[in-house]
């Protein structure tokens, strides 16, 4: 039963980061100005597998201790961490404010 809490967890967690890098990708094109389709391409894979890569060991270990019967308190540790099922909204503004600040240096 712990097991499957983690996959909702996992779902939203890789959902969450997937918009986060989205719009960090979008304010970065943005400031690059200018590129080819091809140089659009490989920013946005680069952006996909770097993701991809810094998400797979934790998705992996959430999945484990939840399925190894420590899951409860791991799923309940990485929805604190990572805000998961709080108001997407406060962190969609926090970081939108975040990425205007950076633009604006």
């Amino acid at each position: 039963m712990a097991g499957l809490a983690a996959v909702p967890v996992v779902t939203q967690f890789r959902e969450e980061m997937n918009r986060v890098r989205e719009r960090e990708l979008a304010a970065a094109l943005r400031r690059l100005g200018d590129l080819t389709p091809e140089q659009r391409s490989a920013l946005e894979h680069f952006s996909q597998s770097l993701m991809n890569k810094f998400l797979h060991e934790p998705s992996v270990r959430l999945r484990a201790a939840a399925a190894n019967g420590r899951g409860l308190g791991v799923v309940d540790a990485a929805r604190y961490l990572f805000a998961l099922g709080e108001q997407a909204s406060s962190g969609a503004a926090d970081t939108a404010n975040h990425t205007d600040d950076e633009e604006t240096r």
